[in-house]
């Protein structure tokens, strides 16, 4: 197998074991209420230019009659110069997303009672609410040139709903009077100007993932014919829209699931993980790539378990990132988007979580992580015999 060369910079997060610091043998004792104590990175997001990395801690917060997890946000600098809490209080603060410049970090908040989108300097500053829907947003995405933010929303309640509520006669029929999850896009003006938010899907599909076009005209996304969960088990299909409202046109609508649609740098292809046309109870999914303008969907090298999480493309296209679960550990893994080589780009036969921190228990440590990946400068080489060596693990202390 070929060396894969690859523009890229890569950051882990550790997510199922607390992050420790040094303590007696006797603080030590795994315990629930020592559990408890321990604050978790449970997501990760790299700008664009790999200065930065914004990372989530969720903390247990048991005290004052209050039992629940909060969430903050942290940035760190790559280079190591600062690592400092970004937002606080007593609401979560999640799923933060760098700007292309990296300049603005937008992020999710509870802090109106919904969770809604918010913008802020990475500098610091005051946060600015950029969306205020009636009901949470479970999604969001800045466009490419970051003039506007992209979120999915479920359809929120009719009047005559509403009204049947607050009369206490609404009754819940199953399989009836569904709501779906729509696609909405709104402008981000630097002056922090309203603008009118569009809606661009609508009617009885669910988006479940969507990513923009690199020159921002189009959003691929993927939906199923109905928001149950089931569904998602065994039908979901891939289809394009463009950003400013219009005609949807179907992309890959073959039997089966169908998740994770990203653009191509060039925008010429669209990558996304598949059952291959044929429902698989097991869970199984593929890589495959189908030119943006439609046609026979090609299926790309065979990973070792068959079950992959799409992260990304290399920046020169050449490659795609991708996690799964290697024995008991899960890794990134690097696949040609035209050939057939493959190579991991994590260490070989070594959890993502090591032992060696100082303070860390034996025998605590879990092993699953979180990965995310950036556009960096300079080229990172993965060879086959010696896997990439790690650019850097951020540990909350």
């Amino acid at each position: 197998m070929k060396i894969l060369t690859a523009i890229t910079a890569i950051v882990i997060s550790i997510i199922s074991a607390g992050l420790i610091t040094a303590q007696s043998p006797e603080q030590n004792t795994w315990s629930p209420e020592f559990s408890f104590s321990l604050g978790r990175i449970t997501e990760t997001n790299i700008s664009a230019n790999a200065r930065y990395v914004a990372y989530v801690v969720r903390k247990a917060q048991m005290a004052d009659n209050k039992s629940e997890y909060v969430s903050q946000i942290h940035v760190a600098a790559v280079d190591g110069s600062f690592d400092r809490p970004f937002t606080f209080g007593e609401k979560s603060n999640y799923f933060p997303r760098f700007s292309s410049d990296g300049s603005m970090l937008a992020f999710l908040s509870n802090r109106t009672g919904t969770a809604q989108v918010f913008v802020m300097p990475v500098d610091g500053g005051e946060a600015r609410q950029v969306t205020h829907a009636l009901s949470s947003i479970s999604y969001f995405k800045w466009s490419p040139d970051d003039s506007r933010i992209a979120w999915l929303m479920t359809d929120q309640e009719t009047e005559e709903e509403k009204q049947k509520k607050k009369a206490g006669t609404d009754i819940e029929l199953v399989d009836h009077d569904l709501k779906y999850r729509h696609i909405f896009v709104r402008e981000i003006s630097p002056a922090g100007g309203a603008s009118k938010v569009k809606q661009i899907t609508s009617g009885q599909i669910n988006v479940n993932e969507f990513d923009w076009s690199p020159d921002g005209k189009t959003i691929v996304f993927s939906h199923q014919p109905d928001p149950e969960i089931n569904t998602s088990f065994i039908q979901s299909d891939i289809s394009l829209v463009p950003s400013d409202s219009g005609t949807i046109t179907g992309l890959v609508d073959w039997p089966g699931v169908d998740r994770t649609p990203i653009f191509s740098p060039n925008g010429k292809l669209i990558a996304f993980s598949s059952q291959g046309g044929k429902p698989e109870p097991i869970g199984l999914q593929d890589l495959y790539t189908i030119p943006v303008n439609g046609g026979k969907p090609e299926r790309l090298a065979l990973s070792p378990d068959r079950n992959v999480s799409l992260i990304g493309w290399a920046p020169d296209g050449k490659a795609l990132y991708f996690s799964e679960l290697a024995g008991t550990c899960l890794h990134l893994f690097a696949v040609q988007s035209k050939g057939d080589n493959m190579a991991v780009v994590t260490l070989n036969n070594r959890p993502l979580l090591g032992k060696e921190r100082p303070g860390t228990p034996e025998g605590s440590i879990g092993t699953w992580g979180k990965f995310s990946v950036a556009k960096t400068v300079g080229h990172f080489h993965l060879p086959t015999r010696k896997p990439g060596v790690l650019k850097k693990s951020f540990i909350q202390n």
